[in-house]
C-alpha cells in the first residue's frame, strides 16, 4: 500500500525540484524561470521574463516510509509513489 501524489509542474527542469517528508509532511519546491520575446524582423519587440520559487505542503493521511520513495517525473508532472510505514512491533492476537 502506498500514498500516490502527482503534481504539475510545467517548464520545470528536474535539478529545480526538490521534495522531503517530515513526519506526514510532504514539501515540494521548485524553482520557476520563464521568458518571453516577442520579434519583429530579427528586433526584439517586447521581452519578459519571471523568475520565482514556488512551494506546497501537503498533510498525508499516514506515514510513509521516505527510504523507499521514488519520483518520476515526465511531460511536466511529477509522480510520486510513498510506500505507507509499517509499525514496528505489529503483532498478530489469536482468539482462543
Amino acid at each position: 500500500r502506498a500514498v500516490l501524489v502527482q503534481a504539475d509542474l510545467p517548464g520545470v527542469d528536474t535539478e529545480e525540484i526538490a521534495m522531503s517528508v517530515v513526519g506526514n509532511v510532504l514539501t515540494i519546491g521548485a524553482e520557476v524561470r520563464q521568458s518571453d520575446a516577442d520579434t519583429d524582423n530579427e528586433k526584439v519587440v517586447h521581452s519578459e521574463r519571471y523568475y520565482g520559487a514556488v512551494q506546497r505542503r501537503f498533510s498525508l493521511p499516514a506515514s510513509v516510509s521516505d527510504d523507499q520513495a521514488k519520483a518520476e517525473y515526465k511531460d511536466g508532472m511529477l509522480i510520486l509513489t510513498l510506500p505507507k510505514e509499517v509499525p514496528n512491533g505489529t503483532k498478530k492476537i489469536a482468539i482462543n
